[in-house]
Protein backbone atom coordinates (compact mmCIF):
# COMPACT_ATOMS: atom_id res chain seq x y z
CA UNK A 1 0.00 0.00 0.00
CA UNK A 2 1.20 3.38 -1.33
CA UNK A 3 2.10 6.26 1.41
CA UNK A 4 -0.39 8.42 0.35
CA UNK A 5 -3.39 5.34 0.18
CA UNK A 6 -1.95 4.75 4.14
CA UNK A 7 -2.50 8.78 4.96
CA UNK A 8 -6.15 8.84 3.79
CA UNK A 9 -7.10 5.76 5.23
CA UNK A 10 -5.68 6.49 8.89
CA UNK A 11 -7.39 10.08 8.37
CA UNK A 12 -10.37 8.57 8.69
CA UNK A 13 -9.82 6.55 11.67
CA UNK A 14 -7.81 8.49 13.65
CA UNK A 15 -9.32 7.07 16.83
CA UNK A 16 -7.10 4.03 15.99
CA UNK A 17 -4.34 6.37 17.04
CA UNK A 18 -6.39 7.98 20.03
CA UNK A 19 -9.81 8.97 21.06
CA UNK A 20 -10.63 12.39 20.98
CA UNK A 21 -8.92 13.63 17.42
CA UNK A 22 -10.05 15.64 15.03
CA UNK A 23 -9.07 15.81 11.59
CA UNK A 24 -7.98 19.44 10.55
CA UNK A 25 -6.43 18.63 6.91
CA UNK A 26 -4.96 16.66 5.46
CA UNK A 27 -1.49 17.25 3.20
CA UNK A 28 -1.84 20.94 5.75
CA UNK A 29 0.77 23.67 3.94
CA UNK A 30 2.78 25.81 6.30
CA UNK A 31 4.90 28.71 5.06
CA UNK A 32 8.03 29.19 6.40
CA UNK A 33 9.78 32.77 6.49
CA UNK A 34 13.04 30.77 5.44
CA UNK A 35 10.90 29.54 2.15
CA UNK A 36 10.71 25.67 3.41
CA UNK A 37 7.82 23.88 2.23
CA UNK A 38 6.23 22.08 5.24
CA UNK A 39 3.42 19.91 3.93
CA UNK A 40 1.87 17.89 7.18
CA UNK A 41 0.76 14.11 6.44
CA UNK A 42 -2.28 14.98 8.76
CA UNK A 43 -2.98 17.56 11.03
CA UNK A 44 -5.58 17.27 13.81
CA UNK A 45 -6.29 18.74 17.19
CA UNK A 46 -7.01 16.63 20.22
CA UNK A 47 -9.22 17.31 23.04
CA UNK A 48 -7.28 19.27 24.97
CA UNK A 49 -7.13 21.78 21.92
CA UNK A 50 -3.46 21.20 21.28
CA UNK A 51 -2.40 20.90 17.53
CA UNK A 52 -1.31 17.20 16.76
CA UNK A 53 1.19 17.00 13.95
CA UNK A 54 1.42 13.37 12.12
CA UNK A 55 3.57 12.17 10.15
CA UNK A 56 3.77 9.17 8.43
CA UNK A 57 6.49 6.91 7.01
CA UNK A 58 5.81 3.58 4.85
CA UNK A 59 9.56 1.98 4.45
CA UNK A 60 12.79 2.32 6.51
CA UNK A 61 13.91 4.41 4.27
CA UNK A 62 11.05 6.88 4.41
CA UNK A 63 11.64 6.88 8.17
CA UNK A 64 15.39 8.56 7.90
CA UNK A 65 13.59 11.18 7.33
CA UNK A 66 11.16 12.04 9.83
CA UNK A 67 12.84 13.82 12.48
CA UNK A 68 13.13 16.04 10.15
CA UNK A 69 10.49 16.98 9.28
CA UNK A 70 8.91 16.99 12.12
CA UNK A 71 11.45 19.57 13.62
CA UNK A 72 10.88 21.57 10.55
CA UNK A 73 6.79 21.16 11.16
CA UNK A 74 7.38 22.21 14.70
CA UNK A 75 8.81 25.14 14.04
CA UNK A 76 6.59 26.06 10.97
CA UNK A 77 3.44 25.49 13.40
CA UNK A 78 4.68 27.58 16.07
CA UNK A 79 5.64 30.39 13.50
CA UNK A 80 2.60 30.18 11.01
CA UNK A 81 -0.23 29.32 13.89
CA UNK A 82 1.71 30.88 17.14
CA UNK A 83 1.52 28.12 19.12
CA UNK A 84 3.41 27.35 22.44
CA UNK A 85 5.73 24.25 22.47
CA UNK A 86 2.96 22.76 25.15
CA UNK A 87 0.09 23.23 22.41
CA UNK A 88 2.05 20.99 20.23
CA UNK A 89 1.86 17.65 20.11
CA UNK A 90 3.89 15.35 17.30
CA UNK A 91 2.92 11.75 16.82
CA UNK A 92 4.63 9.56 14.01
CA UNK A 93 3.37 6.07 12.29
CA UNK A 94 5.38 3.90 10.92
CA UNK A 95 5.28 0.61 9.47
CA UNK A 96 8.82 0.37 9.85
CA UNK A 97 10.90 1.22 13.03
CA UNK A 98 14.25 -0.52 12.55
CA UNK A 99 16.15 2.97 11.13
CA UNK A 100 13.74 5.27 13.02
CA UNK A 101 13.49 4.10 16.64
CA UNK A 102 17.25 5.43 17.67
CA UNK A 103 16.90 9.04 16.23
CA UNK A 104 12.72 8.97 17.60
CA UNK A 105 14.41 7.92 21.16
CA UNK A 106 16.97 10.97 21.21
CA UNK A 107 14.41 13.30 19.73
CA UNK A 108 11.96 12.09 22.34
CA UNK A 109 14.56 12.92 25.08
CA UNK A 110 15.60 16.24 24.03
CA UNK A 111 12.61 17.94 22.87
CA UNK A 112 9.95 19.84 25.49
CA UNK A 113 7.06 18.84 23.00
CA UNK A 114 5.06 15.80 23.13
CA UNK A 115 5.70 12.87 20.85
CA UNK A 116 4.91 9.60 20.38
CA UNK A 117 5.54 6.84 18.08
CA UNK A 118 3.31 4.09 16.65
CA UNK A 119 4.24 0.81 14.87
CA UNK A 120 1.03 0.50 12.52
CA UNK A 121 0.32 -2.34 11.06
CA UNK A 122 -1.72 -3.33 7.74
CA UNK A 123 -3.42 -6.90 7.51
CA UNK A 124 -3.82 -8.78 3.60
CA UNK A 125 -7.25 -7.12 3.20
CA UNK A 126 -5.63 -3.38 4.12
CA UNK A 127 -7.15 -2.85 7.02
CA UNK A 128 -5.07 -0.68 9.39
CA UNK A 129 -4.05 -2.35 12.87
CA UNK A 130 -2.79 -0.77 15.65
CA UNK A 131 0.61 -2.23 16.26
CA UNK A 132 2.27 -0.77 19.44
CA UNK A 133 3.23 2.68 20.96
CA UNK A 134 7.16 3.40 20.82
Amino acid sequence: MLESRLRDLLSTQLEIIEDGIELIKIEQYLPSSLGTRSFIDILAKDRRGRWVLIELKRSDAAARQAIHEIHKYVEAVKSHLGARDDEIRAIIVSTEWKELIVPFSRFFHDTPISIIGIKLTVDDAGNLCFGMQI
